[in-house]
């Protein structure tokens, strides 16, 4: 991490030496004021949690390697047989139930408790049970004809669309919430009918734009807030008939847009190219954007108060390394918390609830410690495939307080190893690294990445399938798609969902901040943008002054 910056109340810090990649993280005296505001108490006597021994970028890569979005599979049912799409692959030695199946009282997941060995670490324990404990087949909820995805909630007519809430008719797209017949879109809220897009806001027909918000019939456009009927333009408020900013008149904007067709191939990929080094070497770019925000630093952060080092997160108060998360207090290193919230939170992976401390899948109430996939449930430590359940550990039930007894016995007992306060180790994921999300923020090289499995039948003797220009895979353009393709007037993409996926993921800041001097005002500034990067960065106080 590179902060050549840091807030006035936390300048009395330490610096501590990454125990994996060995690089200094500063660990300041409000951080560990924080680890002890939020502490366990087991029989009355507080387990204090420890200041992490990985740097936060570290810390957040060991979370990503437990969430596996995009790499689907065709495997059967360990209950019933049936043949299932499931974010597990066939080889794991894990039991896959169907989401009809989990859900059911037909099975009791306290069959498979277990006593706690005081001779074994405790993740070596827990390991065991999760192999043992069966599993969803897919994260999906009320969502309907949308079986190819995955981490939707009441989705409708999706397809490989990832991280996705209120959705319909969505394709290929991922960390959209609220958007209607878009294809290839990332981060996009509230928009429709629109295409190849990156963190746009109640847009309606736009193509290959990023951070456009209110706004209708744009193409590759960045940054344009509130504007109409707009190409290759940037910076731009509440401007119509413009391209490549330079204002038109409605009948001389139609005549010259008139001699572009987005549909051919060399057109639309020479119009792209124009717009990437526009944004590289001619538009404004806020050190973060940062939006009715109250002592926060970081990216995409909305509606948030004292919160730092937060990224694409909305609604945080008194928060710390939270990524892609709403309605957090008081917590710190999440990633994914739904729009439920948490609070008193620490190292959490898709979570919701309060008192939490390394848990991934969450989906309880309160008091749960390292624990993966428990549902409605309180007071429970180390327990997997949980729900509606109490006083449990490694799904055995217990008294109220034999379990506080011996919760507090197997914290001492994981002081001893080394284990308390530190999230689970990626050897516990039943994922290859590269299927998971840490593939894409913290890449590995050389490393065999992991795509889609359910579509079989994608070959070259295929009459519907394409070879992909940048990875050679073939892929399939399905009857949904292709109506939208020629609605929008856009061609039919050379490359597979996956590579279009990794360009967008380029086109994103990193989730880390680098101290840099603004292009106008040369103070310094948190910003995501890389110092080495020829990016115009400004500062709020000179980006407002300019563009608004």
């Amino acid at each position: 991490m590179n902060f050549n910056s840091y807030f006035v109340h936390e300048i009395f810090m330490t610096f501590k030496s990454c125990s994996h990649c060995s690089k200094p993280f500063e660990i300041t005296d409000a951080d560990v004021a924080f680890y002890e505001k939020i502490s366990p108490t087991f029989d009355g006597k507080k387990v204090v949690i420890p200041p992490p021994t990985l740097c936060p970028q570290c810390r957040d890569q060991r979370r990503l390697t437990f969430r596996n979005e995009r790499s689907l599979y065709q495997t059967k049912s360990s209950r019933s047989g049936e043949p299932l799409i499931s974010y597990l692959s066939p080889d794991k030695p894990y039991k896959v139930y169907s989401q009809k199946e989990w859900w059911s009282d037909d099975w009791d997941p306290t069959i498979y408790g277990r006593d706690f060995d005081f001779n074994r670490p405790f993740f070596e324990q827990f390991n065991t049970l999760l192999h043992d404990v069966p599993r969803m087949n897919l994260l999906i909820w009320q969502s309907e004809n949308s079986d190819y995805c995955n981490f939707i909630d009441f989705c409708k007519n999706c397809y490989l669309t990832f991280g996705a809430s209120n959705c319909e008719n969505v394709y290929y797209s991922n960390l959209a919430d609220s958007d209607k017949d878009c294809v290839d879109c990332s981060g996009c809220k509230n928009c429709e009918l629109c295409y190849d897009s990156i963190d746009c806001i109640r847009c309606y027909n736009i193509l290959a734009s990023i951070q456009c918000k209110n706004s209708t019939n744009l193409a590759f456009c960045f940054d344009c807030h509130s504007c109409q009927d707009c190409v290759g333009c940037f910076n731009l408020k509440y401007k119509k008939y413009c391209l490549f900013n330079v204002q038109y008149s409605k009948e001389e904007y139609d005549a010259k847009k008139a001699a572009w067709s987005f549909a051919q191939r060399e057109i639309y990929d020479a119009l792209e190219q124009s717009f990437l080094k526009n944004i590289q070497t001619r538009a404004i770019h806020r050190a973060g954007t940062l939006l009715h925000t109250e002592n926060c630093s970081g990216d995409h952060l909305t509606h948030s108060k004292n919160t730092h080092f937060s990224f694409e997160s909305d609604r945080l108060e008194d928060c710390k390394w939270a990524n892609f998360s709403m309605n957090c207090k008081d917590s710190f290193d999440i990633f994914g918390s739904s729009k439920k919230g948490v609070e008193r939170t620490c190292e959490g992976m898709c979570i919701e609830g309060k008192n939490i401390l390394s848990g991934f899948y969450i989906a309880g109430y309160s008091n749960i410690y390292y624990s993966d996939f428990v549902v409605g449930c309180h007071d429970v430590f180390g327990c997997a495939g949980l729900k509606r359940k109490q006083y449990c550990i490694l799904n055995k039930q217990y008294s109220r307080e034999e379990y506080e007894k011996l919760a507090l016995k197997i914290a001492e007992h994981m002081q001893k190893t080394g284990e308390w306060g530190e999230f689970f180790p990626d050897t516990l994921s039943p994922f290859e690294y590269g299927e998971t999300v840490a593939q894409d923020y913290y890449p590995l090289p050389k490393i065999e990445l992991f795509t889609s499995q359910t579509n079989a039948k994608n070959s070259a003797a295929d009459p519907n399938s394409n070879a992909c220009k940048s990875c050679g895979k073939f892929y399939k353009i399905i009857p949904q798609e292709q109506e939208f393709y020629q609605k929008l007037n856009v061609p039919t993409p050379t490359a597979c969902p996956s590579c279009r996926h990794q360009k967008r993921l380029s086109l994103k800041n990193p989730h880390e901040l680098w101290g840099r001097p603004c292009f106008k005002c040369n103070e310094i500034i948190l910003s995501p943008h890389r110092p080495e990067s020829s990016k115009l960065v400004y500062c709020q106080k000179c980006y407002l002054k300019i563009v608004g």
